[in-house]
Formats: structure tokens, C-alpha cells, sequence
């Protein structure tokens, strides 16, 4: 496995699902599928750090991991581009519009109102969140700056 199939797996299970509507069964859905009993805003922090770290390659990259894009692919390594669950119904893999669609979802995470619960989560939790991880869970804006910023160096020539 390579940082590529890793990061793609990481947004589709961490950062994704965000995208679900808030209803009951939105949310129910949203946290069968990452929260393994943890408050689901949490894996936040696991998106942030692949965008943050990562970004710059996930950004140029377009490699395609799953048969949306890609009618050759195989399906021996599974397929980590697929979603499951969220609204990206592009190509199983990167493309500069599921780029655009995580910008999006961190906008709309940004505006969301469970911050507090977050915060009273955090302060139980059996291992306590970092500085900074809290920090990317709790301030959206500044992965999207970091993101932003990957694209204005991508578009230097």
C-alpha cells in the first residue's frame, strides 16, 4: 500500500461522510460508519493531518482506485477511492473536484454547531487529544488555508 491509497482512504472515511445530511439517519449513518463509539467529529483530526501533511501530493495526484474512472481496475486491493456513504459521486480516486468537495465539507463543518460537545467529548476521552490535533477538529479554516495554499504553489510555475 502506498501513501496515495492511504490518503484516499483516509478522506473517505474520516472526512466524507461529513458531507451527509444532518438528519437522524444522516447522522446515523455518518457514525456506523467511522466512529467505532467515538463521537464521529473526532476522526475529524485524521482528515486534517493527511490535508495538512499530504496535501500537496493529494492535490497533483490523480491516481484512480476503484472502477468509477478506472474500467480496468481489478478490485484485487479493494477499492479505497469508493465512497460510502457521503455525496461525492465522482471518480473513485482524486480529481480536482472531489479537491473542491472536501473544501466544501470542511466549510460546512466549520459552520456546524457541535463544537461544545466536541470540546466535553475531548475532556473524557481515555487518550486526550493534542494541542494541535484539537486544533483541526475545532478550526476547520486553517486546513482549508493549508489547502488553498497547495494550490496557489501548484499554480507557480
Amino acid at each position: 500500500m502506498d501513501e496515495a491509497w492511504m490518503a484516499i482512504a483516509a478522506m473517505r472515511d474520516h472526512l466524507e461522510p461529513f458531507s451527509l445530511d444532518p438528519t437522524p439517519e444522516g447522522r446515523r449513518r455518518k457514525r456506523s460508519r467511522i466512529s467505532n463509539g467515538e463521537p464521529p467529529e473526532l476522526f475529524l483530526e485524521t482528515a486534517g493531518v493527511w490535508l495538512r501533511v499530504a496535501g500537496a501530493q493529494m492535490l497533483a495526484c490523480r491516481e484512480l482506485f476503484g472502477p468509477k474512472g478506472n474500467p480496468d481496475w481489478t478490485g484485487s486491493e479493494g477499492q479505497p477511492g469508493q465512497t460510502y456513504g457521503g455525496t461525492w459521486d465522482g471518480v473513485d480516486g482524486y480529481h480536482p473536484d472531489r479537491w473542491e468537495h472536501w473544501k466544501g465539507i470542511l466549510r460546512a463543518v466549520e459552520q456546524q454547531e457541535w463544537r461544545e460537545c466536541v470540546i466535553k467529548s475531548v475532556k473524557v476521552r481515555e487518550t486526550p487529544l493534542t494541542e494541535k490535533a484539537l486544533l483541526i477538529i475545532l478550526n476547520p479554516q486553517e486546513t482549508i488555508e493549508a489547502m488553498e495554499n497547495f494550490e496557489k504553489a501548484a499554480a507557480v510555475p
